[in-house]
């Protein structure tokens, strides 16, 4: 076990208070511990390739996608930050969402940008925007007077005028699934805004693909070029020297940083988690990951979905295969629909709780992996 009250004092106010760091009255510098989205690129380990991509991209469309708390969030407020952008959070948006419902985001995400020639632009181009002291205003009627169409449209004429690119960017997309002009107003901006590029970012891959259907003839991205890219895990190298800058920053340095990458692996956000904590509540590693899994365990209380549970928890057990998962879901269930089964299954790969590679199912987050076993 990790006890980070065991660190060596690298800073005179760590050794005033012995055992306890209050990193709220010490300024870590980069703060890598931070438990916000991140939008400082000095404040953001690594992920170069990726950067770049995001600032320099010219694609039409372009994902980016990865599991759950890999920085997805972090990166796009940092890449997108020295471009023209904006960046709208669908986050508990959807399935289904109203489209006024996604509208307020897209108007929460124009004001707190504070691109006030943007603002004046709108409302003089669209009807039902209005421009007041604190950024535009859309009209609530029934039904909408303004469309995701009608904005992007918008948003193309003020940057011909500007002479630039804009970046439309969409965090955790695939929540507005369900609907469905969303995905023709991008298709028809692909085709005639020229000044548009669209982002967008989502922890369950599969979902987000279903919501685009690239390579469904019905759909109206069908046979557009995506350009993807996918956030991978930090190796372990990586892990270790994330969290030994992060300490230092902080003025301290850990011990045996070994064993907490060996038990949160590289998933950058349980690794801030992990330090966050310890600076802050002065915990060990054991206590980290147990509010991290509780945490967690909140998290898959929301799958109310038939054999979900009996799911996670066979692979736990050590069951990986189709058959193997099958068989312990029906030796611990009354009535098992095999229909039922494989959608359960299914789902849970498009929610990137399981990965499936060579036929074989994973949790591929060790955090969640340990919540499976306690349900």
């Amino acid at each position: 076990m990790i006890d980070c009250s065991l660190w060596v004092p690298a800073n005179p106010y760590y050794s005033a208070y012995p055992g306890l760091l209050w990193v709220g009255r010490v300024k870590c510098n980069p703060d890598y511990f931070s438990l916000g989205v991140k939008n400082e690129r000095e404040e953001l380990y690594d992920r170069e390739e990726e950067l770049s991509a995001l600032e320099n991209s010219a694609h039409p469309i372009t994902t980016l996608t990865g599991i759950r708390r890999l920085g997805k969030s972090s990166l796009l407020a940092t890449g997108l930050k020295r471009r023209n952008a904006l960046v709208v959070d669908f986050r508990g948006t959807g399935p289904n969402p109203s489209p006024l419902f996604l509208l307020n985001r897209f108007e929460e995400a124009l004001n707190s940008s504070g691109l006030r020639n943007l603002w004046e632009h709108l409302s003089k181009r669209v009807s039902s925007i209005t421009l007041g002291p604190l950024g535009v205003s859309f009209a609530k009627t029934k039904p909408l007077t303004v469309s995701f169409a009608t904005l992007f449209d918008a948003i193309n004429e003020y940057a011909e005028r500007a002479g630039t690119d804009f970046v439309v960017a969409f965090d955790e997309a695939q929540e507005a699934r369900g609907y469905k002009p969303l995905i023709g107003a991008i298709a028809r901006s692909y085709d005639y805004n020229r000044r548009i590029r669209f982002v967008l970012a989502g922890s369950q891959t599969g979902l987000l693909n279903d919501f685009l259907s690239i390579q469904d003839p019905a759909s109206p991205l069908y046979g557009r070029y995506v350009y993807e890219l996918a956030l991978k895990r930090f190796s372990k190298q990586d892990s270790l020297e994330f969290l030994r800058r992060g300490f230092e920053a902080c003025g301290a340095e850990p011990l045996n940083i070994e064993e907490a990458v060996q038990r949160l692996d590289g998933i950058v956000g349980w690794l801030v988690y992990y330090g966050y904590m310890c600076l802050n509540e002065d915990a060990d590693l054991a206590r980290v990951v147990d509010s991290a899994v509780n945490l967690e365990l909140k998290e898959l209380s929301k799958l109310r979905g038939k054999y979900y549970r009996l799911i996670l928890k066979a692979v736990t057990l050590g069951a990986n295969t189709w058959s193997e998962i099958y068989r312990y879901v029906k030796a611990n269930t009354e009535v098992l629909s095999d229909a039922s089964f494989n959608e359960a299954l299914g789902r849970l790969v498009k929610y990137s709780v399981l990965e499936k590679k060579d036929e074989e199912y994973m949790i591929p987050d060790p955090i969640t992996n340990e919540a499976a076993r306690r349900l």
